[in-house]
């Protein structure tokens, strides 16, 4: 079919301004490696912004505080994201990565009692984590090359591949 050239600009103008709209709502309609690039910086942005909040146990509330997992599912939100929320429910439900994989954005688990993860943390690159650490200590960065950390590794996943598929 063949259009007149200002329908054909017309067309091109009213699908940019579909597009501007979509992601002025926040929907995206970005698809495959490019989404998820973007997913992972807004994942690490949101976390980075909760640097020195309380840590607080069952919380994933920036006004009041965070435990690790609740700062795990708050970064993600941020990006419509939704996890579950306990560190163990996260990691059992993520789509495992090899530690020598790993790329930022991608999630951190660790065993810091019992025999289930206990503890989730988001990989910036590096070797460094972001996490909510413990009562009586604020959101932080630690290196897995730590003794601490290296000793209750437990593995690495992510949720990204859901949307970039």
């Amino acid at each position: 079919m063949q259009f007149k050239p200002w329908i054909k600009t017309s067309l091109i103008l009213v699908s940019e301004l579909i597009t501007l709209a979509t992601l002025a709502l926040g929907v995206y309609i970005l698809s495959g490696n490019l989404y998820e690039t973007q997913a992972r910086a807004q994942v690490i942005h949101s976390a980075r912004q909760m640097l020195g909040k309380p840590y607080y146990w069952g919380s994933a509330n920036p006004r009041r505080g965070f435990d690790c997992s609740g700062l795990v599912k708050y970064s993600h939100e941020q990006t419509r994201l939704h996890l579950p929320r306990t560190s163990a429910s996260q990691y059992q439900l993520s789509r495992k990565v090899a530690r020598d994989k790993l790329q930022p954005g991608d999630l951190v688990f660790f065993r810091t009692r019992a025999r289930q993860v206990s503890h989730v943390g988001i990989y910036l690159g590096d070797k460094q984590f972001i996490h909510a650490p413990r009562r009586g200590k604020a959101v932080r960065v630690s290196s897995l090359d730590s003794t601490y950390w290296k000793k209750r590794y437990v593995g690495a996943g992510n949720y990204y591949t859901v949307w970039s598929q």
